[in-house]
């Protein structure tokens, strides 16, 4: 188990980053990214290079209480010069990600790009939901990127994030299938299933 130094975290949004984490080994392995707090966590499994893809859809959601979390998205390539594509479904943190615009930046192997949602500590009238949000990558077919939510269930004024957190590895659109199996945890309620459909008029 590796724990991360807190210099190796990014610290703002909206901007290129080289803080990013490479794990290289000289027999196969998998690998798990945990988050502990106090009295909650999350765990997911990161995608090895070979399976990460070009397209990926955003799926969050909005919290059932006062909507102070935040779902952070964060995009990371892993060959240089990859070009990349980003349609917000919605209107960012900053507000300078409008929903339905295309923006376009450009990330070199190991780099990331980091956005989020605006929360309940924003104006309540400007709250929004980055699901459905489009990211791709453009260029030659070996630029693959790696797209992930972290998704906190409080975050004040100040950027502190606490309570209840899930962080997801999204799952590429050439993975995208029709028929899934899972058993929901015992003794726990109220779980949902969020479908995302890449065509029109999907059938559930």
């Amino acid at each position: 188990e590796i724990l991360l130094p807190l210099f190796a975290e990014p610290q703002s949004l909206e901007m290129r980053h080289d803080t990013t984490v490479r794990i290289v080994s000289d027999a196969p392995v998998s690998v798990q990214f945990k988050k502990r707090l106090l009295k909650a966590g999350g765990m997911t499994t990161i995608w090895p290079t070979a399976q990460l893809g070009r397209e990926y859809m955003v799926c969050s959601y909005r919290d059932d209480d006062d909507n102070k979390g935040a779902a952070l998205i964060s995009i990371t390539a892993i060959c240089d010069s990859t070009p990349i594509e980003i349609i917000p479904s919605d209107t960012t943190h900053s507000g300078s990600m409008l929903p339905g615009n295309t923006y376009q930046i450009i990330l070199n192997a190991g780099q990331s790009f980091q956005f989020r949602n605006r929360n309940g500590w924003e104006q309540r009238s400007k709250i929004s939901e980055i699901t459905g949000t489009i990211i791709r990558a453009t260029g030659p077919e070996d630029r693959k990127i790696a797209v992930s939510l972290a998704k906190f269930a409080y975050v004040s004024l100040d950027g502190f994030s606490t309570g209840e957190t899930m962080y997801n590895m999204f799952t590429p659109r050439k993975f995208a299938d029709t028929l899934y199996y899972d058993a929901p945890p015992a003794w726990h309620k109220r779980y949902r299933y969020r479908v995302m459909a890449w065509a029109n008029t999907t059938d559930e």
